[in-house]
């Protein structure tokens, strides 16, 4: 009897159903012989009703691209409008609803030439729109002298801004950092890159 299943099962359903290389049969929901054909590269079999079905998993959270950028130039900045600091990196996202993750490491002093205080601070600027400022009263960057009659004073500070954004976009686009001080009395200033010391900028594409 079993002998004489064989060639029904061979000869009828396989080549009636399985007619490409890695399909599956299944029981439909009237428990006949059903075939799956096989899915597309990287997707995932589910499940849903008690049917099967291929599907392509989330790609949220993957990492699709990273890009940096260095920078050594000794830029002196001593205005209250912020100011490019010469750092930047380009990054095209794949996907309009990618985000990008911006990395910022940038040694910096600030200082002043008399006075008591001094204060600064730091953005992170995409195209043209500012889209993360550590202070809009430029003060994240600060410090303050207590000793009379000091001058040409100065504080190494390392700048450091991390912030995810979300671009919205698949043409190219730049980030860069920009610093202002909090007020030109007595000849403030921030030093980005101080003595050629190397500045990072990191872009990391995530995909939604």
């Amino acid at each position: 009897m079993t002998v004489g299943r064989i060639p029904v099962i061979e000869g009828g359903i396989q080549p009636t159903l399985l007619s490409t290389t890695g399909d599956i049969m299944y029981a439909s929901s009237a428990s006949n012989p059903a075939r799956l054909g096989i899915g597309s590269t990287d997707q995932v079999l589910t499940v849903a009703g008690g049917i099967p079905s291929w599907a392509t998993p989330a790609g949220g959270g993957k990492v699709k691209q990273v890009v940096q950028a260095e920078y050594s130039t000794t830029t002196v900045i001593a205005s209250t409008t912020f100011t490019d600091t010469g750092l930047s990196a380009s990054i095209t996202p794949t996907a309009s609803n990618s985000k990008v993750l911006v990395i910022v490491s940038q040694p910096a002093y600030i200082g002043y030439g008399s006075g008591s205080s001094v204060g600064g601070s730091a953005q992170i600027v995409r195209n043209s729109t500012a889209v993360f400022v550590q202070s809009a009263n430029k003060d994240s960057l600060y410090f303050t002298i207590q000793v009379s009659g000091q001058s040409d004073l100065q504080l190494g500070q390392n700048i450091s801004m991390v912030y995810l954004d979300s671009p919205a976009t698949t043409a190219a686009t730049t980030y860069k950092t920009q610093a202002a001080v909090s007020s030109t009395l007595n000849t403030r200033i921030i030093t980005a890159q101080y003595n050629s010391s190397k500045s990072t900028i990191t872009l990391i594409e995530i995909g939604a």
